[in-house]
């Protein structure tokens, strides 16, 4: 893969990805801001609500976004749905458990990437990879 789908920060020319992180756990929140701050990424929002998430997705326009399943005020997938029927983004989905029907529903919206909680630096590299790479590839091969 190439520097270009992932806005990497290897390339001083190139812009640095920029990520909305939306969790309502505050310690994961700033996990997650610390890491990808570490990665070179730009996180241009942290919220801790759906409605902010979804709000500022659209305000901001973010290259990637992380969303919590459990956000106080709607699930990550519903706040996922609204982003995505303004735009096309990558979008990575956090969760503290492995349910079946969350995969499931999260598959049914081709939501990027899936992370599971507590995550290593090592896993959210690895779905940030993968969500930049599947929204690429939907890009060039959308469904008919």
């Amino acid at each position: 893969m190439n520097n270009d789908a992932l806005g990497h920060f290897a390339d001083p020319k190139k812009p640095r990805l920029s990520i909305l992180i939306a969790d309502d756990d505050v310690a994961t929140l700033e996990t997650l801001k610390f890491m990808l701050q570490g990665f070179g990424y730009n996180v241009v929002a942290d919220v801790k609500t759906g409605r902010e998430a979804v709000n500022l997705a659209h305000k901001l326009n973010p290259d990637l976004i992380i969303l919590d399943i459990g956000l106080p005020d709607m699930d990550g997938l519903d706040a996922a749905v609204q982003i995505l029927s303004n735009r096309s983004v990558p979008i990575i989905i956090g969760t503290g458990i492995s349910r079946e029907d969350v995969l499931e529903r999260a598959s049914a919206l081709n939501i990027h990437s899936y992370l599971i909680k507590p995550f290593r630096s090592l896993q959210l590299q690895t779905s940030i990879r993968m969500a930049m790479i599947h929204h690429q590839q939907l890009k060039q091969h959308p469904a008919d």
